[in-house]
């Protein structure tokens, strides 16, 4: 069990694996709660490729389908989540760019040094912040990584070509470095005009 306290286990059925989840339900109540205020929780060492968010409880609270809910537990729940928490909005679109900006500053430094480990590290790390606060920027509950970038794919609030440009920056070796570090920032400019002027960095970053 991780710090979230989720379990799970696999089923293996005729029509493939499914993951069998336990929930407590005064967690996800309570985690529902806090998300209003704009808190919200990320488990980096959980789960790969970018760790567990607390955000989570909330897709699934608002994309599942109850088979036996006769107390309308979460019936009750799904009209919490139904209308994406303002606070939580903000806080996500803030602390996410702020996060692949400055990600984005160091990854200059790698890229001079022809450094392919850390900086591909730090692409990663700027992507995953960057497709965050579009999931927030279309008021949409994450579900996973797995198919983030197709569900964003399908969005009217995204940079053009998205999937692309992402697959272009990664598609990198020690000749290109900065130049993907570009294309990344170019992405990352993007993605902050989207926000409509509701991201801001904490500092001035200057090297």
């Amino acid at each position: 069990m991780g710090s979230l306290g989720k379990r799970w286990s696999w089923i293996d059925t005729i029509s493939g694996r499914v993951d069998f989840l336990y929930r407590n339900i005064e967690q996800v109540k309570s985690t529902i709660e806090k998300s209003k205020d704009g808190i919200f929780e990320t488990d980096f060492e959980q789960q790969p490729p970018y760790g567990f968010s607390s955000v989570i409880y909330l897709a699934e609270t608002h994309y599942c389908i109850p088979l036996y809910d006769p107390d309308k537990v979460i019936q009750e729940l799904k009209m919490e989540v139904k209308d994406y928490p303002p606070k939580l909005k903000q806080t996500i679109i803030q602390q996410s760019l702020w996060f692949a900006e400055f990600t984005l500053w160091q990854a200059d430094y790698f890229a001079e040094k022809f450094d392919v480990y850390n900086t591909v590290g730090c692409f990663t790390r700027a992507l995953k912040k960057i497709v965050d606060a579009l999931f927030a920027i279309n008021e949409l509950y994450p579900i996973g990584d797995k198919k983030a970038i197709q569900i964003l794919e399908q969005t009217t609030k995204r940079p053009e070509k998205f999937g692309e440009k992402i697959e272009s920056i990664l598609s990198t070796n020690k000749s290109n470095l900065v130049s993907k570090v570009k294309e990344l920032r170019d992405l990352f400019e993007q993605t902050v005009s989207l926000a409509n002027g509701t991201y801001y960095p904490f500092f001035i970053l200057k090297r």
